[in-house]
């Protein structure tokens, strides 16, 4: 047992094939580790318990095929196809690792009972699936985002981005016979171990747009993503304060649509916070005509810790908000995102105050 108390299981160079066919079954069947250790444990008593580099082995095997890492992609990639069939079941793949290397020839030797899925979250819809199209006989998946990554500070993104996704997939899988399936994804973060996204409810009008083949949306939720939008992508506090008003006076019949309105009003408030750290971080010590920001007279400069104190009170006031929000609809996971915005903030806050108090002591 290693000192983090998890349990390190590794194979010789060449695993044998029924090993990994027991990965496959795991994953489909959806065994337990306790199950899967304890296949191992009857099966394989003499199994190597020791430390080996799976890049070297990888990078090993690729050097013994004359398609090189495209050759172990597709000898893995057929492998573990062709389990999940013997299982009953109907293996799908990824197709972007053929598309981006130029070697979609190499689909044609995948099974024929295989779905080949190509994702496109933003930007030039069915483009992938028109090549694959013309190369493989396959029954091809298209896959949406109703949510995709964006900047982890941040509270949202732009939604009306990725209703517009939706909206192109629907269109693409009309046009195109071979898109037999549509896949609407919402990412909930982007890797493992990073800051979750926040409430499914802020993208609201894309759960709403993949769900019909026609836009079809509330004016509250059209009006509301354009002012979202544009407050996303502006720098001037003035304008922010009046997108948030603006968002306030929306009204919406259905419960999701105002929790949506709510979640676009707080994120905006939070995203015009960050413009006046941003500010802060970058030891602007001083800010004439702070209005602009504070809503004081134009006359005054205020100093750096006056900036922070308010600016402190004002994040307090939203975290308290986005907190009643979470308790309110039942959001399990409000502590974890808390501490990834506002806690985070904080400590980068005070790690700077205290680099300026040490700055003017000095001078």
């Amino acid at each position: 047992m290693t000192p983090d108390r998890r349990i390190v299981v590794t194979f010789p160079e060449r695993p044998s094939a029924e090993l990994g066919e027991l990965a496959v079954i795991a994953a489909v069947r959806r065994l337990s580790f306790a199950e899967i250790f304890a296949h191992l444990q009857g099966r394989f008593s003499n199994m190597l318990i020791r430390g080996i580099d799976p890049i070297s082995v990888c990078q090993k095997r690729a050097a013994e095929l004359p398609l090189g890492k495209m050759g172990l992609l597709l000898e893995h990639a057929s492998f573990v196809c062709k389990t999940v069939s013997k299982l009953g079941k109907r293996p799908i793949i990824w197709a972007d690792m053929f598309l981006h290397s130029g070697n979609t020839d190499l689909l044609q030797q995948m099974p024929a009972d295989n779905v080949i899925c190509e994702w496109t979250y933003n930007g030039d819809v069915g483009k992938g699936t028109r090549q694959l199209a013309e190369i493989t006989p396959n029954a091809l998946m298209g896959a949406s985002a109703i949510r995709r990554s964006f900047p982890s500070f941040q509270m949202m993104a732009d939604v009306a981005v990725q209703v517009d996704n939706v909206c192109a997939w629907h269109v693409a899988a009309a046009e195109q016979p071979a898109v037999k399936i549509l896949l609407h994804t919402l990412w909930a973060r982007s890797r493992g171990l990073s800051p979750l996204y926040g409430p499914w409810g802020g993208w609201l009008p894309a759960f709403q747009v993949a769900g019909r083949k026609a836009r079809n949306l509330s004016s509250a939720m059209e009006q509301g993503m354009s002012l979202l939008s544009q407050g996303l992508n502006s720098n001037n506090y003035e304008d922010l304060e009046r997108y948030v008003a603006q968002l306030q006076e929306l009204s919406a019949e259905p419960d999701l649509e105002k929790r949506a309105l709510k979640w676009w009003e707080l994120a905006l408030r939070y995203h015009a916070e960050l413009l006046i750290g941003q500010y802060y971080s970058l030891h602007t010590l001083s800010l004439r005509a702070s209005n602009s920001w504070m809503g004081e007279d134009p006359d005054l400069t205020f100093e750096s810790s006056e900036i922070l104190r308010k600016l402190r009170e004002r994040l307090q006031q939203i975290q308290d908000e986005v907190k009643e929000f979470f308790t309110l609809h039942e959001w399990s996971n409000g502590e974890e995102y808390l501490e990834s915005r506002f806690g985070g903030l904080e400590a980068a806050l005070a790690a700077i105050e205290k680099i300026s108090s040490a700055e003017a002591r000095n001078s």
